[in-house]
């Protein structure tokens, strides 16, 4: 499995969760088969990533293919710089994400909030335990997570290249 995001996923889900995570942003995606250098407290049915990022910008895209219903519970990001504030946007879309990174009449606005950045290769924790959105099994959804305040400087989201894996 893999995802554009130097992230961990909190899945709460019935069943088999995730059967597949497909990169697909501004640069690929990255393995999630390792442990994160500072995990959260790991919950049932959670997707691990890696929080070594060796590229950064105003957010990523990634895919998922569940093999059961889901929900996402929260996120883990690789967020700079130490202590600042930011201000994120979650949006999903029915299908892939590849090859429509430009069009936001297709994306949903699905969560907003404002986290302080725990610096490079920390888990800053973005609790998305209050959302409703179930993932129905077999589709694929297009996520996007999105820093509304991205400051190349001071604001910015990490991840690292990878291939996708089921």
């Amino acid at each position: 499995m893999s995802v554009a995001l130097a992230a961990l996923l909190f899945l709460c889900m019935a069943g088999i969760g995730i059967a597949r995570v497909d990169r697909c942003d501004d640069g690929p995606g990255i393995s999630v088969n390792s442990q994160p250098s500072t995990p959260s407290t790991l919950a049932l049915g959670s997707l691990t990533t890696t929080f070594t990022g060796d590229y950064a910008y105003a957010g990523n895209f990634f895919n998922i293919t569940t093999a059961s219903d889901m929900k996402i519970t929260g996120l883990d990001l690789n967020l700079e710089y130490y202590g600042n504030s930011c201000d994120l946007e979650l949006y999903v879309k029915d299908g892939t994400s590849e090859g429509f990174e430009y069009n936001s009449t297709l994306w949903t606005l699905e969560q907003t909030a404002t986290i302080i950045a725990q610096g490079y290769g920390l888990s800053s924790h973005w609790d998305l335990s209050s959302w409703t959105k179930v993932f129905e099994a077999g589709k694929t959804y297009g996520i996007c997570i999105y820093l509304s305040n991205y400051e190349n400087t001071t604001r910015r989201v990490r991840y690292s290249y990878g291939t996708p894996t089921t």
